[in-house]
């Protein structure tokens, strides 16, 4: 606990925390298809969804997901089983 004026001066601001809408954009999209994929994040927390190229390491989406919602985007790659497909869900 701070107990002068100059301790409160080196505290750490504090901020609350941000919620994006679920679909925001981290970093612009890499192409487009026909392809669905459909991210459910059922967490009572909110989470990013990051979508990378197998062979190049791009990254083809990032995007943001809140809480028990669920985010559709249109990709192109035909396969994600595995090493087969051209893209793959990180981390």
């Amino acid at each position: 606990m701070a107990t002068s004026l100059e301790d409160i001066a080196t505290l750490p601001m504090l901020r609350l925390p941000v919620s994006l809408l679920t679909g925001t954009q981290i970093t612009p999209p890499v192409g487009s298809g026909y392809s669905q994929l459909t991210v459910m994040n059922g967490n009572p927390v909110d989470a990013v969804f990051k979508l990378v190229d197998v062979d190049s390491g791009n990254t083809l989406r990032f995007m943001y997901v809140r809480a028990n919602d669920n985010l559709t985007s249109y990709v192109d790659f035909w396969c994600m089983e595995g090493k087969e497909g051209r893209a793959y869900p990180a981390g």
